[in-house]
């Protein structure tokens, strides 16, 4: 049985993609992983063209019914520095913003800050390839994933949505989650896990498997500011984001 599977191509999942690199499946099943940014991830998953697939919470009010089947997710008790929100200027002279097409999530946990939180009424620009370029002045930028990793020194003011979100409700915030349309049989589910398990329990020897031109300590990054595992108070923190948010 041929399973489609697609992952995330972040730094953050790194620990998945090796733990679905070396863990032995049962014969009876064979996987095929790709990588893409998160809202390809949610396509894949809504046009049946992956089975199982890691979604941003926030694509998924847009699928009529889904399971999680992991006990794995991307997740950030405080800082993510992944994902945040670059300016030249205080965030409370912005006048414009743009929103990173990468990830529905990302965009909602920005609006919502902006709405409850900060309290500021912005014009949202959509965003396109080489945006970046693009914030200077009273413009902003919503940027994630390993691009927001190295622009921390070219901007004068950058806000961390994950320690935003915590300082203003409290909680933990889950990014994304292991999703499929049609829940796999209980065997690949069990094997799929436990391969997920092996790569975030070694995620030291994922790094060195994955070398990656970043320059910044990975370490420190998967080990303290990504959290991996699906646990009751994320699934709560989920629940909260989807009510408040839409």
């Amino acid at each position: 049985m041929l399973l489609k599977i697609s992952n995330i191509a972040y730094l953050n999942t790194l620990p998945f993609r090796y733990g679905l690199r070396h863990y032995s499946f049962p014969k009876k099943y064979s996987i095929e992983v790709s990588e893409d940014i998160p809202s390809v991830c949610a396509r894949k998953i809504m046009n049946n063209e992956a089975n199982i697939g890691i979604i941003p919470v926030g694509a998924l009010p847009q699928f009529d019914e889904y399971q999680i089947i992991s006990n794995y997710c991307i997740a950030s008790f405080n800082k993510v520095e992944s994902v945040k929100l670059f300016a030249k200027k205080d965030l409370r002279h912005l006048k414009r913003i743009y929103l990173d097409y990468h990830s529905m999530t990302s965009v909602k946990l920005l609006q919502y800050l902006a709405k409850y939180k900060w309290k500021i009424d912005v014009e949202w620009l959509p965003a396109s390839e080489g945006y970046e370029k693009e914030i200077h002045g009273d413009t902003g930028g919503l940027i994630i994933g390993d691009r927001a990793l190295l622009m921390n020194p070219d901007f004068s003011f950058s806000y961390d949505l994950a320690e935003e979100w915590k300082e203003y409700t409290g909680r933990p915030f889950v990014f994304a989650v292991w999703i499929a349309k049609k829940m796999p049989d209980p065997d690949f589910i069990q094997a799929f896990n436990e391969a997920l398990k092996t790569g975030v329990d070694q995620i030291d020897k994922a790094i060195k498997d994955y070398p990656t031109p970043l320059n910044i300590d990975i370490s420190y990054y998967l080990h303290q500011n990504i959290y991996y595992h699906y646990t009751p108070e994320m699934k709560e923190s989920v629940d909260f984001f989807l009510k408040s948010a839409f």
